[in-house]
């Protein structure tokens, strides 16, 4: 029996050459994407790309709750789901949650670019408020990494009596100023929301202006992310280690700007050899690289928040998925993400 996402597909194959329409590709990082959403899009054919791994990621998106899903393949949409119950899909926002880190250190890179900051700087060279960095020597560099010897504190520990979260603070960036290290910087791996909130300040005053508005101007506009926010706190202070609202289309262009190195539209956003950088694993934590997450086991690179939100790249593959659930469901079944998945989204094009 042929599956539903299957039969749409060939009947809308069928129609173009009835009417002997040439299937063009839709070239997603030169040309304005398509206003309808294809569940299989025509060139899976024109690429002889596995149509039964990606039904069985439509199914899997469908079956975890998702608000949406999407694959690119060598620049071109090649599937699209969204649930029928979900109006408006193509321009409705969700928060990137902790995805928007890995968008933070290509912010940074954009500001190497210009000669306004170096990996290697002291962080006390911009936020002398911040005492235990100073006072220890943080760099930038520990902060990207997550190696700045901050301790992970989590909602979870907090409402067991454990230290308080930058999310439970009202000016956020004033609340990471306070926490002190708990480890050398570069001992070890330890993930922080706080000391990703510490990028904040530093890359606004690098960069002269607000840093979302420098960030508008110089990641968001140059990929027509048009439907893309970053949020600020009570305080004005953008936030760095979370929630970004997105749609899942502009969320691919970050994956697909990775993909390419870097270069966008033959302009070079951040340079190349940042992007393979910032994408290598590092020496405390084989796993992650400079906020972005790595699996060597696929060979894919991904930028991951809570709910599964999610943005996986397979640079050999050509190949950029997204995912993103906009909802919250405590019982689990909105849970996509496993070692399963990362490797069934391979089989697409192998």
């Amino acid at each position: 029996m042929c599956h539903k996402y299957l039969l749409s597909s060939l009947f809308l194959i069928s129609a173009l050459i009835l009417s002997s329409s040439e299937i063009t590709a839709q070239i997603f990082i030169e040309e304005d994407l398509s206003s309808q959403v294809l569940n299989i899009h025509p060139n899976v054919f024109k690429f002889g790309l596995d149509t039964t791994a990606i039904i069985d990621h439509l199914d899997l998106c469908a079956q975890k709750r998702s608000t949406g899903c999407l694959i690119i393949y060598k620049g071109q949409l090649i599937s699209e789901w969204y649930p029928d119950s979900l109006k408006n899909p193509l321009t409705v926002n969700i928060k990137t949650r902790s995805a928007l880190k890995s968008w933070v250190s290509l912010i940074a890179g954009i500001l190497y670019k210009q000669g306004k900051i170096d990996l290697n700087d002291l962080v006390s060279n911009y936020i002398p408020e911040w005492k235990a960095g100073a006072d220890s020597g943080v760099t930038i560099k520990h902060l990207l990494t997550m190696t700045s010897g901050l301790k992970q504190r989590t909602v979870t520990a907090m409402r067991n009596g454990g230290p308080s979260v930058i999310q439970s603070a009202d000016n956020q960036t004033e609340f990471a100023f306070s926490i002190p290290l708990t480890y050398s910087p570069g001992e070890r791996w330890s993930y922080s929301n706080e000391g990703a909130q510490l990028l904040s300040p530093i890359l606004e005053r690098a960069a002269g202006i607000p840093l979302y508005k420098f960030a508008e101007k110089y990641l968001l506009k140059p990929l027509e992310m048009n439907d893309t926010q970053f949020m600020v706190d009570d305080f004005g202070n953008t936030i760095t280690y979370a929630g970004a609202s997105t749609t899942i289309r502009d969320f691919a262009k970050i994956g697909q700007l990775v993909l390419n190195k870097g270069k966008w539209n033959g302009k070079q956003i951040i340079p190349e050899d940042l992007i393979d950088l910032f994408t290598s694993p590092i020496p405390q934590m084989q796993n992650y690289g400079y906020l972005w997450w790595i699996d060597p086991n696929t060979n894919s690179i991904a930028a991951m928040g809570s709910q599964d939100n999610a943005c996986i790249i397979y640079p050999d593959l050509d190949l950029v998925v997204v995912r993103m659930q906009k909802e919250s469901y405590p019982d689990g079944n909105g849970n996509w993400m496993s070692p399963e998945t990362v490797q069934m989204l391979r089989k697409i094009v192998e």
